[in-house]
């Protein structure tokens, strides 16, 4: 899978791909290489073969805007940049590969049309709070001190490393109450004061600094709600504003464009395993853009990945990599296995569901699907789904490896093995 090969063998994308303006590719885990990898390929195969000039990242939209100025610019440094994201599973070699790469296309003069980097997430604030701040300096310091004044009580909770944004929800609701009005209250100050900006710095940037009043707005109801997994009110945010966001960035990029997207397989399928009660990024892609989403999940057989342990008491760890052997009998990643292939790509819209082999994944069966954490007795068998219904392209890796942690010599820490490592094959 190295992503410098040739990509004749993708070719097989062409009829997958179609019109689509839009391609979500997900992981099964946050943590493999082989994902990253693959990723890698096919967004080179989209960009030289199929005319994307947009890349989207599950990070917050306001912090990737560094990272896009470096693969037009080169100004920064990768690495740091990639760090800078605030999120342990992207900070990763592959990922510094990746965005060299962009760079590396965009520095040539051949391609008019540059690649842009941006994310689509919204879990950070303080640097949309910065971007504002510079932007209002820019055009108007008497608005930059009143905004300033507005934030103050909700900025402390800000950043996704800060680990005070995790009492935000346990704050009072008169604190919460201005802190969300105040954020409003900013957004409709530069509302009210749109021509003036807008002949100051032109329209482009005066809706930068708009989408990260919207951006602030959607990480403060965010936090409110707790952030806890179990509340499907809080991911159902999320996932609706990452969608919006998406949108966003789409349309403000260029007219036209189109963009591949990289999330978890939770996030990019087009009907999520608890829809109707938690609805999917993807789900509202495909809403907003029939045909013109398409969804590439992700899957494996065996190996190894980087996650967060969480221990019998339901504690998480620190990252790192464990194993996990294949899955038992009867889930969709055993008749990958079967097939004995070490790679495959599979269009589930093209199954004829008449045939018994293709009848056979129009079920409910397990499959693996892992975050940014691992719980082996709760997901070590993974999660009943419909495959068919939730995306529309799969990408099979019979075995996969941990991805490269930046800041660990390139290789992942001590890893623990939920079962033996298995076997080569």
């Amino acid at each position: 899978m190295d992503p410098a090969a040739k990509d004749d063998d993708l070719a097989v994308l062409d009829p997958m791909v179609g019109g689509a303006s839009i391609v979500g590719l997900g992981e099964a885990t946050h943590g493999s290489s082989e994902f990253f990898r693959m990723k890698h390929r096919l967004l080179r195969y989209l960009v030289e073969r199929k005319g994307f000039t947009a890349f989207g990242m599950e990070a917050d939209l306001a912090q990737c805007r560094a990272l896009d100025a470096y693969v037009l610019t080169g100004m920064g440094d990768p690495r740091g940049l990639v760090e800078d994201l605030g999120m342990w599973v992207w900070a990763t070699e592959e990922m510094v590969d990746l965005v060299t790469w962009m760079r590396a296309y965009n520095a040539d003069p051949a391609h008019t049309k540059k690649v842009r980097f941006f994310g689509f997430d919204m879990q950070d604030g303080a640097a949309a709070m910065s971007c504002l701040w510079s932007y209002l300096a820019s055009v108007d310091t008497g608005g930059e001190a009143y905004v300033r004044f507005l934030y103050a009580p909700y900025a402390p909770f800000t950043g996704l490393r800060n680990p005070a944004r995790q009492l935000y929800s346990l704050a009072s609701q008169e604190l919460q109450a201005r802190c969300s009005g105040n954020l409003h209250e900013a957004r409709l100050w530069l509302v009210t004061h749109r021509d003036g900006y807008v002949a100051a710095r032109g329209a482009s940037a005066y809706e930068w600094a708009l989408r990260m009043a919207d951006l602030l707005i959607q990480q403060e109801a965010f936090l409110r709600l707790g952030e806890h997994p179990q509340s499907l009110v809080a991911v159902n945010l999320r996932d609706r504003a990452m969608a919006h966001n998406v949108n966003w960035a789409v349309g403000h990029l260029e007219p036209g464009v189109k963009a591949v997207l990289w999330a978890h397989n939770g996030h990019i399928n087009k009907l999520g395993t608890a829809s109707p009660l938690w609805v999917n990024t993807g789900e509202w892609l495909a809403q907003d853009h029939g045909a013109g989403y398409l969804s590439v999940g992700f899957s494996f057989g065996a190996g190894g990945f980087n996650t967060v342990p969480v221990d019998l008491n339901g504690q998480p760890g620190s990252p790192r990599a464990i194993h996990v052997p294949p899955p038992e009998d009867g889930a969709y990643e055993t008749a990958f296995l079967e097939a004995g292939m070490p790679l495959a790509l599979l269009d589930l819209r093209r199954l004829d569901c008449t045939d018994p082999g293709a009848l056979w994944f129009n079920q409910p069966r397990a499959f693996r699907e892992i975050g940014d954490s691992y719980n082996q007795a709760t997901e070590a068998g993974g999660g009943m789904t419909m495959l068919l219904d939730r995306f529309d392209v799969l990408i099979f890796v019979r075995n996969v490896t941990p991805s490269r942690l930046l800041g660990q010599g390139g290789r992942p820490g001590d890893g623990i093995s939920a079962s033996p490592p298995p076997g080569g094959g």
